[in-house]
């Protein structure tokens, strides 16, 4: 009897220590974010964006009346607190022209692309005592302006990268991209291609499970702009 009163204390005093512990976690400033920022930033240094080739276009994803999309709708930009390395162009979202027969238009058949654009921006979470727990930096590239027969402009190239990730002990980071719309914010003889996409990114902790996101578009033209 003495031996089971004494393994019974045992297991009802580590469940106390458990809970209690759980308890303090949930209490501990150092698990809430208290302030998420995000500002423009420099861009990294990346090498050109090559032209991809039909068979590496990928599937399509999307099309409107002038316009088709090929590439991944939805691909991860950080997975377990580390960068996905996307090297295949099956990542890079490509948006071209359509014939007057819905024949799709090879990007080497197109003239006028213009060297790939970027914009970066600096992703900072702190938590209940000012530390910085959470720090991520994506650029979005893309390059633009190519022209069939001398009309239209198009899109290829399109990607979200991560670089210069940090992720404090205890928090959980991930981020994807995921493809919107594409439209076409010129003329149906003339079209400019744009494409619209979603940045989420996701800060998991014991007590908190924290989404935030936000949505760009680049055109054709050269524009780069933030929805919200």
């Amino acid at each position: 009897m003495t031996k089971f009163i004494a393994i019974f204390t045992a297991m009802a005093f580590n469940f106390y220590t458990a809970s209690a512990q759980d308890l303090d976690s949930q209490s501990d400033p150092y698990f809430e974010i208290s302030k998420v920022t995000v500002t423009e930033v420099e861009t990294p240094y990346y090498k050109d964006n090559e032209l991809g080739r039909d068979k590496n276009l990928g599937a399509v994803i999307m099309q409107a009346r002038e316009l088709i999309a090929f590439g991944k709708e939805i691909w991860k930009i950080v997975e377990a607190g580390r960068p996905v390395m996307n090297t295949s162009s099956m990542q890079t979202i490509t948006v071209l022209p359509k014939t007057e027969d819905g024949q799709v238009v090879s990007p080497l058949d197109m003239e006028s692309w213009n060297l790939p654009s970027a914009k970066s921006f600096r992703v900072e979470y702190k938590n209940g005592f000012g530390m910085l727990v959470v720090g991520f930096t994506y650029t979005v590239v893309y390059q633009w302006g190519g022209s069939y027969d001398g009309k239209g402009k198009y899109l290829t190239g399109v990607n979200v990268m991560a670089d210069d990730i940090s992720v404090a002990w205890g928090y959980d980071f991930s981020a994807t991209s995921k493809l919107v719309s594409i439209t076409n914010t010129g003329t149906k003889a003339n079209p400019v291609a744009a494409a619209t996409f979603n940045i989420s990114y996701r800060v998991k902790t014991v007590v908190k499970d924290q989404t935030s996101s936000e949505t760009f578009y680049v055109t054709g033209s050269g524009k780069i702009g933030k929805l919200h």
